[in-house]
């Protein structure tokens, strides 16, 4: 069987203006020990405000590459730092992205986990590479703004 680590975005509805924050959450999180990949979203929709409820030993603002969200990609990586993998019950927060809705009404973006440009890569302790099965959020633009 190939193993699998879900990472699961949500879906909602915000208005122009509004601050929204999209927890990143996980499923099958079972003695990882690096993991890394790109986010990428329209960056017409939605502005990167920030990221926060870090929920991994060494984890935080240094594991996420910035330099491209005004072109609405985000990359990340990040390893444990006893190399002993870590592990996380089913829909624990691995972190939180916050974004400004910059889109008027009537638009909308999705917020994909992306191969581009850092690759989807996952490893566990045991030494063995992982397939992401991601669950992208999305984001529609309606209301007072």
């Amino acid at each position: 069987p190939v193993d699998t680590l879900s990472l699961s975005l949500t879906s909602l509805t915000a208005s122009p203006g509004e601050t929204i924050c999209l927890p990143v959450t996980a499923s099958g999180f079972e003695k990882i020990l690096s993991m890394q990949y790109t986010m990428v979203w329209d960056p017409a929709v939605l502005r990167l405000n920030g990221i926060d409820k870090f929920g991994l030993r060494g984890l935080g603002e240094n594991n996420f590459g910035t330099h491209m969200a005004g072109e609405g990609k985000l990359t990340f990586s990040w390893y444990d730092p006893n190399l002993r993998g870590e592990s996380r019950k089913d829909g624990s927060v691995i972190y939180e992205l916050c974004f400004e809705v910059v889109g008027p009404n009537d638009t909308s973006t999705g917020v994909h986990f992306a191969n581009q440009p850092t690759i989807i890569e996952i490893s566990n302790a045991l030494g063995k590479f992982l397939v992401l099965n991601a669950t992208d959020g999305h984001v529609k633009v309606e209301g007072k703004g």
